[in-house]
């Protein structure tokens, strides 16, 4: 006989000790209908998961995996880090990529996907164009600027390469800091310039700066040498902030 069961519930008739008689069928029907549920269960059901038990599986899969309107927080979900359930979307490590030119809109916000056509309209340069225009405008500098010598080392042929950065320190009792060149110049400081600003935050006593004087005191290829002055007096032990800018090779 066919089993009732996925369709429907199989529904057995009720037997009773020492009156009914217990045919073949009656027991046959039981095996069809076992037959069935193994058959929609199939072999080791719970192979390479972490279930034992449907329960466990479909309340996994309800709670985390399938609410409505696929709700779900992905950072639960088991293999979240192991595999990736969505591989139509590029995820915010550029995995796996996109395989074709993206578009994109007009990027207005820090968030904005930016098409390469909107970036070059703004006009930017990459680093070899700056430093080619940088060695184009000095490459009469030879000598050093204005025709003099080079404020340190002596100037090979031209390949100059820009830093700058900003810097933050305690004058010592000359009135000086020192400014770290990094990467260091290993030829040629051709130019170095700072430009005095407030001190920031943290320890230290912030120097009145729209008043102080700066003088470049010394110069070599890793360390700059600034001196702070009012009133044609050092001052010391002052916290002092400047940007600066070197050119050298």
């Amino acid at each position: 006989m066919a089993a009732t069961y996925p369709t429907a519930l199989k529904v057995f008739s009720t037997f009773h000790d020492y009156t009914d008689v217990i045919w073949a069928w009656s027991v046959n029907e039981m095996h069809d209908e076992i037959v069935a549920i193994e058959s929609v269960l199939g072999t080791a059901p719970f192979a390479n998961t972490p279930y034992t038990t449907f329960a466990g599986a479909i309340q996994d899969l309800y709670a985390n995996k399938a609410p409505s309107l696929h709700t779900h927080t992905h950072a639960t979900l088991l293999d979240d880090n192991q595999g990736n359930d969505h591989p139509q979307y590029i995820q915010v490590s550029g995995y796996p990529g996109f395989s074709q030119a993206v578009a994109g809109q007009n990027a207005w916000a820090a968030s904005h996907l930016l098409p390469l056509g909107q970036l070059q309209s703004f006009g930017y340069q990459n680093t070899a164009q700056v430093q080619a225009a940088v060695n184009a405008a000095l490459g009469n500098l030879m000598s050093g600027a204005a025709g003099g010598a080079p404020i340190w080392g002596s100037t090979p042929a031209p390949t100059w390469r820009v830093q700058g950065g900003y810097f933050t320190g305690i004058t010592n009792g000359s009135g000086q800091v020192f400014i770290p060149i990094s990467p260091p110049y290993s030829r040629c400081v051709q130019a170095f310039v700072c430009t005095k600003m407030p001190p920031g935050p943290g320890a230290g006593t912030p120097y009145n700066w729209v008043e102080a004087q700066t003088t470049l005191m010394a110069v070599s290829g890793s360390v700059a040498t600034v001196q702070f002055s009012h009133d044609y007096s050092w001052q010391t032990n002052m916290k002092v902030s400047l940007n600066w800018i070197a050119i050298g090779t």
